[in-house]
């Protein structure tokens, strides 16, 4: 997706920085170590030592929906900074999955050892949030809840949700010809 903004976009530099971030991590784990730890390690070295945060002053800027652009500001919106996080956390051996909840985004903890789910909200410092949370959420935007919102989504399903950020994006900002694009790249998915 950042490469149809930036076509010229020197992918090996932003995949190292990920590199970077990821090996800040694993310097700091150990077998030991509960997912509730390893997700805590996790955040302070994505969240405290680097920086990353919610871009809550222009939320529905365009560059919070290409990753470079992320790393590069350290802004983002929920569900970029929840992919970013994703794969750091994958490389380090945290199993994470993106959920597709209406006017949000976030993660959930998919060990197989946990007996209920827990989820993480990427666009808060990584907060851990449980069922309970996240029905209370829905019910703060009066939203019924429905089974999908607990449940992981695809990997397309992400792509399609960052592309229809980005729409949403240009049409706030009056860019046609881009929004008229991004259609195009969600009819191809």
């Amino acid at each position: 997706i950042a490469s149809y903004q930036y076509p010229d976009l020197d992918k090996e530099k932003y995949q190292n920085l990920i590199d970077d971030l990821v090996k800040e991590v694993w310097l700091e784990l150990n077998e030991q170590l509960t997912v509730f730890e390893k997700i805590n390690i996790l955040n302070k070295v994505f969240y405290d030592f680097n920086s990353f945060r919610g871009n809550t002053t222009n939320f529905h800027s365009p560059q919070n929906s290409f990753v470079n652009d992320v790393i590069d500001t350290k802004r983002g919106n929920p569900v970029l900074l929840a992919a970013l996080y994703m794969i750091i956390a994958k490389k380090v051996g945290i199993s994470l999955s993106g959920v597709n909840l209406p006017r949000h985004f976030v993660l959930m903890i998919s060990e197989k050892n946990l007996s209920t789910p827990f989820y993480l909200n990427p666009f808060n410092k990584g907060a851990l949030l449980n069922k309970r949370d996240i029905e209370h959420f829905l019910k703060q935007l009066k939203i019924d809840s429905k089974p999908t919102y607990f449940n992981p989504c695809s990997n397309r399903a992400i792509i399609k949700r960052i592309l229809n950020n980005l729409h949403y994006s240009y049409s706030k900002i009056g860019f046609k010809d881009k929004e008229e694009e991004i259609l195009v790249l969600l009819k191809l998915l």
